[in-house]
């Protein structure tokens, strides 16, 4: 498989430039060359970092990478300031999920009313003597 180039993999600028917005303050200029290097930098250690999580995920037996890898290879690289931030981060995460998948998905299969078998509705009527003619079986078939 042939390799993509780093600038194939860069960030959007756009995100880096909300990002520098948000962090810096108002005011703070940064040169084009400044940002395109931010850009790149950032790049590398995503790719790096995920490398390494993917390496981590393999020791374990699996094939996919998940939090606990990605975690374990910032305390191991000393990111320990980051590894705060995010673990915090993650935590609040999953903290508001729940809530969130409560309101938006249904009741579970087993708790869903189900839908009346129409054979057995024809049945409780003829046993019951409650659907003399063919017209009362057709409209609870239908």
């Amino acid at each position: 498989m042939n390799d993509p180039k780093i600038d194939d993999l860069r960030l959007p600028m756009a995100v880096l430039n909300r990002v520098m917005k948000t962090v810096l303050p108002s005011g703070a200029a940064v040169s084009k060359d400044a940002r395109t290097y931010i850009m790149r930098a950032s790049s590398v250690f995503i790719l790096y970092i995920l490398s390494q999580a993917e390496e981590h995920a393999m020791s374990k037996k699996r094939k996919t990478v998940n939090v606990e890898d990605v975690m374990f290879v910032l305390k191991a690289n000393g990111f320990d300031t980051i590894y705060e931030s995010m673990n915090n981060a993650f935590d609040a995460y999953k903290a508001s999920r729940p809530s969130k998948i409560l309101k938006t998905k249904g009741p579970k299969r087993d708790e869903r009313p189900s839908a009346p078998n129409p054979i057995e509705r024809v049945k409780d009527i003829v046993l019951l003597g409650q659907g003399s003619d063919a017209g009362d079986i057709e409209d609870i078939i239908n």
